[in-house]
């Protein structure tokens, strides 16, 4: 399908036709630079009509600002991290509390944006999330418990980024649309913002 296609990259749009000569569009989430490769591509498109706009998207976030700065606070509040870094150096299975602060922070996002995440995200949250404690873990301490961090911060990097987002939109009346995606392009390569989510 793709080996002798060619592709045309427009701004984040790539478009392909195939054998039959039917065009393809589909909205990138990465800037990609090498060798074309298939099951990269197709792991995250979507078709460009089934997408959000930019302005939409932003639109969904400032409208949802104040949940998502509660969500912050609460979290804020709430998680003594470092209380998890002593359970983590003193290799306390205690530490693995710090998964369900993450599960929640990646469920009620989804709930408030009515969004799904791209691959990458979801495999750093799968890696770090959901693992009960064995005695066996003992022996390779931090190869299990480094993915929750990982997968720790990585939700609540997001989630701060969203509220930051949040409030340029509330505070700043002309607001360049593309600067702020490009400037937060961390949270718009994770987060998947599609007309049937929401």
């Amino acid at each position: 399908m793709f080996d002798n296609d060619e592709i045309i990259v427009d701004s984040n749009v790539v478009s392909y036709t195939d054998e039959s000569g039917d065009t393809h569009k589909f909205k990138c989430n990465m800037i990609y630079v090498g060798k074309f490769d298939k099951k990269l591509f197709e792991s995250d498109k979507e078709e460009v009509n089934g997408i959000l706009s930019d302005g939409e998207i932003l639109d969904l976030i400032k409208k949802n600002l104040p949940v998502l700065e509660e969500l912050n606070n609460y979290i804020l509040d709430t998680v003594d991290l470092g209380y998890y870094y002593d359970r983590l150096f003193s290799m306390s299975w205690n530490f693995y509390g710090i998964q369900g602060y993450t599960e929640k922070i990646v469920v009620d996002i989804k709930n408030i944006l009515n969004c799904d995440f791209y691959s990458t995200f979801k495999s750093i949250i799968s890696k770090g999330t959901r693992i009960a404690f064995k005695y066996e873990h003992n022996d390779m301490w931090l190869d299990v418990t480094l993915p929750m961090l990982n997968a720790y911060y990585l939700a609540y990097h997001i989630l701060s980024r969203l509220c930051e987002i949040g409030n340029i939109l509330a505070t700043h009346s002309n607001v360049n649309y593309d600067e702020l995606m490009y400037d937060f392009s961390d949270v718009f390569m994770s987060l998947k913002f599609s007309k049937r989510n929401t």
